[in-house]
């Protein structure tokens, strides 16, 4: 009955705007097309012209649109009305809601009054962005707990990225069906047939490589900190920064002006395109992650897609995939990740024995392994 589903991604986050949740979808929408099933996106109308998008993207026009901070912000009007009118038109088997705010709202209440089931990707941990709301966080953060907890009890499935934020959930009592389905890989991310690992000669500098957007939730400058550290120890430490947001020029900044880094020991690349990113990945010899607030971190299995083991500062989306001593290591200071990057640094069979593990642990994160797991739960929420 269900071989081939319509499905209806809601999104208050879409291009132009990047970042991990846009990534998800995409490679979602790929990979789901690719088997044939109908995926269309709704989404909020940014820039108030031609976005070019494909024709499954759906835009709800919104008449106040801004820039906040470098990034693109859109509030809609009538959001029930015209989402109302797209999920008629879509005739979806499912929604599928990637925020519970704005749209995610909208979807909800299409959802219950067209009798059509919602499930939703709990991407973040919705409290910890509170400093972007111009109210004090005392006010804001128990309002969006609460807020969040009520839509999760209304949703007819979840779907968590990790296993610790499902037991965040049920801690707090919802107790709708609920699976842990991280993102998958897109495709110019996907582990290569056979491995092959990276063979540093004496003279090379050990190359430690980020992916981040830079804003304050991210703790980008701990990155800055951590190569300027290591350069004291020892110079043979070079670092790569690939991102954009709102402290990338106070990065470059800090990093030349107050640490005293050379290009040489720390190089930025604004932007780059997702091939030159998996490119990055590959010449690297370990991936740093800093965030302690991300319910996945897809960048992690990209990164181990290229053989490259992670350090991570410890947060909830790191513990499902780094697993200490095999594919990398997670801290829980700057002094501990320090020495983490120098043991393997140092013990050239330690990293050879981690980049092929790395390579192993990112197959788990192939499409042809989550996407059935992704259909088998669309399918237990509609025969439920």
């Amino acid at each position: 009955m269900y071989d081939q589903l319509r499905i209806v991604f809601v999104t208050n986050n879409y291009t132009p705007y990047s970042g991990g949740v846009v990534s998800s979808i995409n490679a979602w929408t790929q990979e789901l097309q690719n088997r044939g099933h109908q995926v269309s996106i709704i989404t909020l109308d940014f820039l108030g012209a031609a976005h070019n998008d494909p024709d499954y993207v759906f835009r709800i026009p919104c008449p106040i649109r801004f820039l906040y901070k470098n990034n693109h912000m859109a509030l809609p009007m009538r959001a029930y009305t015209h989402m109302r009118k797209l999920i008629e038109q879509l005739q979806p088997n499912i929604i599928h809601s990637h925020h519970p705010f704005l749209l995610g709202r909208a979807a909800l209440k299409s959802a219950c009054n067209q009798s059509i089931p919602i499930v939703f990707t709990y991407h973040s941990l919705y409290e910890q962005w509170t400093h972007v709301i111009p109210l004090p966080q005392l006010l804001t953060r128990p309002l969006i707990k609460s807020y969040v907890r009520h839509y999760c009890k209304k949703v007819d499935g979840i779907i968590a990225p990790s296993s610790i934020v499902k037991k965040n959930l049920q801690n707090q009592g919802i107790e709708c069906p609920m699976e842990v389905i991280p993102s998958c890989l897109q495709s110019v991310f996907s582990p290569r047939d056979s491995f092959y690992p990276k063979i540093r000669s004496a003279d090379q500098p050990f190359h430690l490589f980020s992916v981040t957007r830079c804003s304050k939730e991210k703790n980008p400058f701990f990155l800055l900190e951590l190569i300027a550290a290591l350069n004291h120890v020892d110079k043979s430490f070079k670092m790569t920064i690939a991102g954009y947001g709102t402290l990338w020029k106070s990065m470059h900044v800090y990093a030349y002006e107050t640490l005293k880094l050379t290009p040489d020991q720390l190089k930025f690349v604004h932007q780059p395109s997702k091939e030159h990113i998996a490119n990055l990945y590959r010449e690297a010899d370990l991936f740093i992650f800093s965030s302690q607030v991300d319910t996945q971190g897809l960048v992690l299995a990209e990164s181990m897609a290229a053989g490259t083991p992670v350090i991570a500062l410890d947060g909830p989306g790191q513990q499902d995939i780094v697993k200490d001593s095999i594919n990398g290591f997670i801290v829980k200071d700057l002094q501990e990740m320090i020495e983490k990057v120098l043991l393997i640094a140092h013990d050239i069979t330690m990293h050879e024995k981690m980049q092929q593990k790395a390579w192993h642990t990112a197959h788990n994160y192939k499409p042809e392994i989550l996407i059935p797991r992704l259909l088998a739960f669309y399918k237990s929420i509609l025969e439920g």
